[in-house]
């Protein structure tokens, strides 16, 4: 299928499970995505999957509580296609059940 040819996708939390196993349907249906993530090691890999699967990820190592950085991959992105047709906000954090309001935010 390549009902996502051509689309721009940008996946947070991509170094996980459900972070990894997202942009691999998306590549895998024609998605060219981008694969945010603290962790760089692991987006290394991730990419090499999705490239192994036929896929075409880039990498971007960053913390999605940081302002700074969120705007930073979100400038990789439109540099990369011009625009972005789907976020897919997948990163977490671990802490207190509460809403998000109440969540400290850096960089802002």
């Amino acid at each position: 299928m390549d009902d996502f040819k051509g689309k721009a996708r940008v996946v947070t939390g991509a170094a996980g499970e459900i972070g990894l196993e997202t942009p691999k349907l998306l590549a895998s249906r024609g998605a060219e995505v981008l694969l945010v993530d603290p962790d760089g090691e692991k987006l290394g890999q991730a990419a090499e999957k999705i490239g192994e699967a036929g896929g075409k990820a880039h990498t971007f190592a960053a913390d999605v509580s940081d302002s700074g950085q969120v705007q930073a991959y979100a400038e990789r992105a439109a540099d990369l296609w011009g625009g972005v047709d789907l976020f897919f906000n997948n990163a977490g954090i671990e802490g207190a059940v509460k809403p998000i309001v109440e969540y400290p935010r850096r960089g802002f």
